[in-house]
């Protein structure tokens, strides 16, 4: 998480037109909940890792997913100016990633469907989450902030599993496909590569002075700056 927003902040002071794609998982199982939106209390006390992300939206659980972001201007592309549209289409990349796998994804057609279970993000599907089979298979929530958006987004790849696929393998297949998808999109070339000094020194101020904190993991403050998935 604290990667995220250090890209989202050396992203806006540099005034960078260059789009970032983050693709990574988790060690171990882990919760991530949106900012100012849940208690997390009681994930807490079955001693899973939970963390506060700066996006809004649900809980999301960790483990057997391919977990992304994107750091862009919001202008770069027509698409990416409001939330709704960039939301549609990085899930339309997610689409063709999967096609190239050989399975069928949909795009939620509905603003929101029934759930008893609206603080958890993949039991409750709204307009262009991507299902297979139904089920929801993947969400995102952004944050928008001088002229930037962070896009925080997580697939399950549990249910593709199933067909007898490791996950370590299945999650370097999809990491790749997905390059290549965005690679199409953005119609430029997408070039590897690690952190910069800068944003690796952000990354680390941000997790010691923030992430790592229970009055930042534990808050239950509310944004109005906080634009999440639940609210398209």
């Amino acid at each position: 998480m604290a990667v995220d927003e250090a890209l989202l902040g050396a992203a806006s002071e540099s005034a960078s037109r260059e789009p970032v794609l983050r693709l990574y998982g988790f060690e171990r199982p882990t919760i991530t909940a949106g900012y100012g939106k849940l208690d997390i209390g009681r994930w807490k006390e079955n001693g899973v890792a939970v963390y506060r992300r700066l996006t809004g939206g649900g809980a999301v659980f960790h483990g057997s997913d391919l977990t992304y972001s994107v750091v862009a201007p919001v202008d770069i592309y027509d698409s990416f100016r409001s939330v709704s549209s960039s939301y549609k289409v990085l899930h339309e990349v997610i689409k063709r990633a999967f096609m190239e796998a050989g399975y069928g994804l949909d795009l939620c057609g509905e603003r929101r469907l029934p759930t008893d279970y609206p603080d958890e993000c993949f039991r409750s599907p709204v307009r262009y989450d991507l299902l297979y089979k139904a089920k929801k298979v993947a969400g995102a929530a952004q944050r928008r902030v001088g002229g930037y958006f962070l896009h925080q987004g997580s697939i399950d790849l549990e249910p593709f599993l199933r067909n007898g696929s490791d996950y370590p393998s299945f999650f370097n297949l999809m990491k790749g496909f997905f390059a290549r998808s965005l690679k199409s999109y953005l119609g430029c070339e997408i070039e590897s590569r690690g952190l910069n000094i800068s944003e690796e020194l952000k990354a680390r101020r941000l997790y010691e002075d923030k992430y790592s904190r229970a009055d930042w993991n534990e808050s239950w403050k509310k944004s109005r700056n906080s634009l999440a998935n639940c609210t398209l």
